[in-house]
């Protein structure tokens, strides 16, 4: 066989592997647009100057953003993710403001008695941020917290395994302009009630380190100019009720650096929704219909402020 002739048949399943390899390229760097576009429409980042809400399953369910920004008039970011602690809380706000420098117009910031407790909801909640990793803050970030630098090179290579089922499903309901709280269940005090006599709950916390994490962000915002809302979505009031002494700390905690900082309002909207559980699926998480109930308990409250604003 001639030299020729060999060099004509390794060529072929060479060309053919490129191609391979550039197909699927191709096909992920398009998948990933895609779902990019949905996901950043879902949390807003596609809205060049809005309201934007941060926090976690509190304010995804407890917050209607449709009916938030039918009511003020205003475009509003819903830039909430299930899992996300006081860190991640504070990444998302700097994460938008990094994509709208001028586009802050308030920060309606989710607040509970778990804030300032450590790691905990989450040990893995970077993951979450995967989708945006080619974003300079969140790629930093990252890097910062990934378990190891082969989990992050693999998401690299391939833009379709930054997308987990939660990150998919949210892609699909930005597409389809849907924000509707559609999670179903009911409260029951009972077996709460059977959770904290085993003692299977999380205890409250207060970490120096989250305080002073959080007392950065809000001397941040007062540089900046960003007017900050902390807002404590309502939680049943047998939640309220498991740790009083150290809710009670939380609660001075976030009103003392409220009174630090005059960019910050605390907003409360526990009462009187906390004692209607008819309006939650479980202790933490109210239902479409307490949604709708505190969602418009917060427009309310905040549009005179924002209308205040010069």
């Amino acid at each position: 066989m001639s030299d020729a002739s060999i060099l004509s048949r390794l060529k072929r399943p060479a060309l053919l592997v490129l191609v391979a390899l550039a197909t699927f390229f191709a096909v992920d760097r398009a998948a990933d647009a895609l779902l990019r576009h949905g996901l950043d429409r879902y949390f807003g980042l596609d809205q060049p100057e809005a309201v934007l809400l941060v926090g976690h399953s509190h304010v995804v369910l407890g917050v209607d953003k449709v009916m938030l920004e039918r009511r003020l008039r205003m475009p509003v970011a819903n830039y909430a993710r299930t899992g996300a602690q006081l860190e991640e809380r504070i990444l998302m706000a700097r994460h938008y403001a990094e994509l709208h420098p001028d586009g802050v117009r308030a920060i309606v910031f989710g607040v509970d008695n778990h804030l300032f407790t450590p790691r905990g909801l989450s040990a893995n909640s970077y993951t979450l941020f995967y989708p945006h990793m080619d974003d300079p803050l969140v790629r930093q970030y990252i890097g910062d917290s990934a378990s190891s630098r082969w989990e992050v090179t693999q998401r690299q290579v391939s833009h379709l395994l930054r997308y987990d089922d939660a990150a998919l499903n949210a892609a699909v309901r930005g597409w389809m302009g849907n924000w509707n709280n559609s999670v179903g269940g009911r409260f029951d005090p009972d077996q709460l009630a059977a959770e904290v006599a085993a003692g299977d709950y999380r205890r409250i916390a207060i970490d120096p380190a989250q305080v002073a994490l959080f007392e950065q962000f809000l001397d941040e915002s007062e540089e900046k100019g960003w007017p900050v809302f902390l807002t404590f979505v309502p939680t049943t009031a047998q939640w309220q009720a498991i740790e009083p002494d150290k809710a009670a700390e939380v609660d001075a905690l976030l009103r003392r650096l409220t009174d630090e900082h005059p960019n910050v309002t605390f907003i409360d909207l526990r009462d009187p929704w906390q004692h209607r559980a008819e309006f939650f699926i479980d202790p933490l998480h109210l239902n479409a219909a307490g949604s709708r109930e505190v969602t418009q308990d917060l427009y309310e409250q905040l549009a005179p402020m924002l209308e205040a604003q010069p």
